[in-house]
C-alpha cells in the first residue's frame, strides 16, 4: 500500500513504520472504511492498514445477530 501522489518539501507526512511506506495525512486510511487513522492507532494486516474494528474482522468474523467479534472458530 502506498501513496502515490508527490511529496512537497516540509510538507507533512504519515509515516506507517510497520508496512514500510508513507502516506499525505489525508490518504492514510482504512483499507475498508476509510476512516482516516492519523490520530488513531492503526493495524497492518497483509501489507494493509485497518482501524481496530476492521483488523478483528480480519482475524475473527463478526457475528451477524449482534455484531460483536466471534470467539467460536
Amino acid at each position: 500500500m502506498v501513496c502515490f501522489g508527490p511529496f512537497e518539501e516540509g510538507e507533512l507526512c504519515v509515516v506507517a513504520s510497520r508496512i514500510g511506506s508513507i502516506f499525505h495525512p489525508a490518504c492514510f486510511q482504512c483499507t475498508e472504511c476509510a476512516t482516516l487513522l492519523v490520530d488513531l492507532i492503526y493495524f497492518s494486516h497483509n501489507d494493509k492498514v485497518f482501524c481496530g474494528r476492521h483488523h478483528a474482522e480480519q482475524i475473527k468474523p463478526r457475528c451477524a445477530k449482534c455484531d460483536e467479534v466471534s470467539i467460536y472458530t
